[in-house]
């Protein structure tokens, strides 16, 4: 089932705080496929995603290399939403600095639910401009919590 799932989807973009995923082939997902997709893709892109949101396979646009409208708002809304975040990191961070330009890259290929999820929490701690190079650690204590007690 899942070789089939993921030959049959098309895993779109985190958006606010909807996760789109658009079927391109005639398949029917059941609510607890559905539940599943959703718990993996928030343990990827962050409890921030609520909905998981499926595009129905549609025969009469089954057309390769286009795009659909849905591909082409969620694109636009995410440049805007990256847009405004990319600007309050750069209040935060300070635009020149080597950890603004490397969180900005991988916003840019990855997203910000990435960023949010796993960059967010880490803080610089030495930055090397000259060499570039930047030392970091977690923000907060991470806790690892085991069957017999935590770490």
């Amino acid at each position: 089932m899942a070789y089939q799932i993921l030959t049959s989807c098309d895993f779109g973009a985190a958006v606010k705080n909807k996760y789109y995923i658009k079927l391109i082939k005639n398949i029917t997902l059941s609510d607890h496929i559905k539940f599943k997709i959703l718990q993996e893709v928030r343990a990827v892109y962050s409890n921030d995603i609520e909905q998981l949101q499926v595009i129905p396979f549609d025969e009469s646009k089954q057309v390769t290399n286009s795009t659909t409208e849905y591909q082409k708002t969620t694109i636009l809304q995410q440049q805007i939403s990256d847009e405004d975040y990319l600007s309050e990191l750069s209040k935060e961070l300070g635009s020149n600095s080597t950890w603004y330009k490397v969180r900005e890259s991988l916003i840019k290929s990855y997203g910000q639910a990435i960023d949010k999820s796993w960059f967010s929490k880490l803080e610089v701690i030495n930055e090397d401009s000259v060499n570039k190079k930047y030392s970091s650690k977690q923000k907060q204590n991470l806790k690892i919590v085991t069957s017999e007690r935590t770490i």
